[in-house]
């Protein structure tokens, strides 16, 4: 029961993130994005993928700035660094303090969503939901990897999902019409 409640949350979690991508604001995106990164945390700290855990929480710190990306101190490109540092932070706190043995392929495998956050971080910076999606493409094949490895059939299906509505909102709206 315990791993069927596990899933769940992870698949309500790619449920929200999915759907943001079909929003035409990059504030509304970004605003489910938060909800679902919090959801993602809690799902990879019951599958016990620490470094799943901290980088949804910085994604979410992150989220909490960006959507207020209209007011001065929101908006300041300073952000980048600080999240993009937090996110390389956790990949050492992963490594050192919650990683019981470290191989090279532990190593490798917790450096991807790591660029991935940092991909995530620079493409939610954008003003405009067009360049949101056309940055952030290139992380979700990052994530879907760490996923897969770790057992997350919610965050293995949503990555995979995520790529495809991605893809169809660019084509849906960010692609300029013959007429």
């Amino acid at each position: 029961m315990f791993d069927l409640v596990v899933q769940a949350i992870g698949i309500i979690a790619m449920a929200i993130a999915i759907l943001s991508f079909q929003a035409k604001t990059q504030r509304t995106i970004i605003f489910m994005q938060m909800f679902s990164t919090l959801l993602f945390a809690v799902h990879f700290f019951l599958l016990g993928a620490y470094g799943g855990v901290m980088l949804n929480l910085i994604c979410a710190a992150r989220s909490v700035v960006y959507v207020q990306i209209h007011k001065p101190w929101a908006s300041h490109p300073a952000w980048i660094f600080i999240f993009s540092a937090f996110s390389v932070a956790s990949y050492f706190i992963t490594i050192f303090a919650l990683t019981p043995q470290i191989t090279l392929p532990i190593l490798l495998l917790e450096i991807l969503p790591v660029i991935a956050n940092v991909i995530t971080t620079v493409s939610q910076r954008m003003k405009d939901a067009k360049s949101v999606r056309k940055i952030n493409v290139w992380a979700s094949p990052l994530w879907l990897i760490y996923n897969v490895v770790n057992h997350s059939i919610g965050a293995t299906i949503c990555e995979s999902f995520v790529i495809i509505s991605i893809i169809i909102a660019m084509l849906r709206l960010d692609r300029k019409r013959a007429e």
